[in-house]
């Protein structure tokens, strides 16, 4: 029987600065001082914190119950500075420059059942969210709203023991997905004035509906665990865009009709006492549907991905790390997106009394410098492609220490 209080404090800085500088230009169709040289600088960032308070008690060895409830304070902030340049120095443009917050006060509670009757297990709970959302702009106070999101959330799952280490189970949960700053933030990027974005402040909570069935079977030596997962989407939140005067805009919006099926699978093997090989993979089929007035598209495709990992203790205590993996191009409502890979290694060993203190040197990409990525969209009036690099080669050294031991189960 457990009474936990726990707070959780996450902040999420998430700047970014931009130049753009045009050279060479040739042909251009539009106004010439759209590409004058530009800079902005987007001070953005997430700060949450969360109080929460769970009973569990286990009623007799066939039942458990567990309540709780938790409320969450979560401020996300962007101010931005644009700049263009005029006779070799940059000026502020105050029509594109302006300051968004947005305050959300999240209140949840929930209730869990649980019941064990010789080989079979069944769970239910239900969680309640009530949402306050306030959103204010600086500049353009007549776009100032607060709104109010209610959200019941249901979980169910049956499970079966097929022998003592083999397990058959389903479950159907819904989970929601608010929209983050970058969904949100009206800021208008324009740095190409043939391709702008920007953010949607009327976004709704998306919710998503998934059922799954997962074998599982467990051993000294091998594990196993595959689930056959469906989920669906009537309000997905999605990237579009569309062509505005000769120029391509991109947002967000409530309008995707999804439906998901994916196979997951994970293994661990264990050859030996100090060898570990882990494999997680997965393909899956996506359908997108859009029936809005302003956009009826639609896209389906298959994807997969796989992820491998080598563990293997080494003498004085040392840790071997090795992985690597990708995955294919995914798809989405308008488009395609890339696919990629990434591998690395790593060395680790812990010191001191219990172990607490670990230090390991990792190292990722170390033959590709950059990760390239590919994205296509199209509709009925264009067709688009990009093309991105970003650095992709890491060196890194990190140093934990492991501070006491909590033995409650602080409930997600």
């Amino acid at each position: 029987e457990y009474l936990t209080f726990s707070y959780r404090y996450n902040g999420s800085p998430n700047d970014s600065e931009t130049y753009t500088e045009y050279e060479d230009v040739k042909d251009y169709p539009y106004d010439m001082d759209y590409l004058r040289n530009q800079y902005f600088d987007n001070d953005a960032r997430t700060d949450e914190h969360t109080f929460q308070v769970d009973y569990s008690n286990p009623i007799s060895d066939m039942h458990d119950i567990a309540v709780g409830a938790k409320y969450i304070l979560r401020d996300n902030q962007s101010k931005t500075d644009y700049y263009k340049e005029f006779d070799g120095t940059y000026q502020p443009d105050e029509n594109l420059t302006d300051k968004y917050e947005q305050t959300q006060n999240i209140m949840a509670a929930y209730a869990d059942y649980k019941l064990r009757w010789k080989k079979f297990g069944a769970k239910a709970g239900v969680r309640y969210e009530h949402t306050f959302m306030d959103v204010e702009y600086d500049k353009l106070s007549e776009k100032n709203f607060k709104t109010d999101f209610d959200d019941v959330v249901p979980s169910m799952t049956l499970s079966y023991q097929l022998a003592p280490t083999r397990t058959i189970r389903a479950s159907y949960n819904m989970r929601i997905s608010r929209p983050g700053i970058w969904y949100l933030n009206p800021f208008r990027n324009t740095s190409n004035p043939t391709s702008i974005s920007y953010g949607n402040p009327d976004l709704d909570t998306e919710k998503s509906h998934s059922f799954g069935v997962t074998f599982s079977s467990f051993s000294a030596k091998f594990n196993v665990n595959a689930t056959l997962n469906y989920s669906f989407i009537d309000n997905g939140i999605e990237r579009y865009s569309f062509m505005n005067n000769g120029v391509m805009e991109s947002t967000y919006g409530n309008i995707g009709r999804t439906k998901h099926t994916r196979l997951s699978l994970w293994m661990n093997w264990n050859p030996g006492n100090k060898t570990r090989i882990s494999l997680n993979a997965g393909g899956s089929y996506a359908d997108y549907k859009c029936d809005e007035s302003f956009l009826k598209q639609s896209n389906s495709g298959f994807s997969g991905n796989m992820f491998l990992t080598v563990q293997q203790t080494l003498p004085w205590e040392l840790r071997l790390s090795m992985y690597g993996g990708g995955s294919t191009p995914y798809v989405s409502l308008q488009g395609k997106g890339s696919s990629f890979f990434h591998y690395g290694m790593g060395v680790s060993r812990s010191f001191l009394k219990e172990k607490r203190l670990t230090i390991s040197v990792n190292a990722s990409n170390i033959f590709n410098k950059y990760l390239t990525f590919d994205n296509r969209t199209s509709s009925e009036t264009f067709s688009s492609w990009s093309k991105s690099k970003s650095p992709n080669r890491y060196y890194g050294i990190n140093i934990s220490w492991r501070f006491g031991e909590l033995k409650a189960q602080v409930k997600k």
